[in-house]
């Protein structure tokens, strides 16, 4: 039998190593680093995920202020300009704006709706117009309210402050009558019409009132 020579042994051995490491790589190294590329893989697409669900949560937040943005200018031009008379309105703001002028709303007179038309002058055309109203037609609802203050100023800050409601509207005349002249009696009468508009709709159902928005 041939010995083996110190120089096989070497061989031997690093065949051996080449072995080992051979299988090391094929059945430990590489599947472990398959599955940290997996994992790796896994976790960015989680992180992807999660930077998505960010951007739509600041997307939804973004969404939620402008809609709330829209609403409420909304909100405000209905105020301003409402769908239908809503009369009860009316007579709840002038009876809080008195209340806060401290004055006294003796008389309050809703007269005949018709059609705004300020452009026109001609008042057959206009009563003509009102017996077909239309959906969008814009209207005018005069009002002849009367007050009692025990001093001018008060019946001035009454007509002020009906000049500067949210919802439109346009004084048409206005009168101050000192009732008495005994100074410690004193009593001014305002007579004011004051015009209110408002636009046509043929859907009146659901109408919600909100008092308390004209000031």
């Amino acid at each position: 039998m041939q010995k083996i020579t110190q120089r096989d042994k070497k061989i031997l051995i690093v065949l051996a190593a080449v072995i080992v490491l051979f299988v090391y790589c094929q059945f430990v190294l590489l599947p472990s680093l398959k599955s940290i590329s997996q994992s790796k893989s896994a976790i960015n697409d989680l992180e992807l995920k999660e930077n998505q669900m960010e951007m739509t949560k600041l997307q939804n937040l973004t969404m939620k202020k402008k809609l709330k943005k829209i609403t409420d200018e909304y909100n405000d031009s209905q105020s301003k300009l409402p769908i239908n008379e809503r009369n009860p309105e009316i007579e709840y703001d002038i009876q809080n704006i008195a209340a806060n002028s401290k004055v006294t709303v003796s008389s309050m007179i809703f007269g005949d709706v018709k059609l705004f038309d300020g452009f026109s002058s001609d008042k057959n055309e206009q009563i003509e117009s009102n017996n077909s109203k239309k959906n969008g037609d814009l209207m005018q609802i005069p009002v002849n309210i009367s007050v009692v203050g025990n001093d001018e100023d008060s019946v001035m800050s009454f007509l002020k402050s009906i000049e500067s409601t949210n919802r439109i509207s346009e004084i048409d005349n206005a009168n101050i009558i000192l009732n008495s002249d005994d100074s410690q009696n004193k009593k001014f009468t305002l007579s004011v019409t004051v015009s209110y508009f408002y636009i046509v709709s043929k859907d009146k159902n659901n109408v919600q009132y909100n008092f308390g928005s004209g000031n």
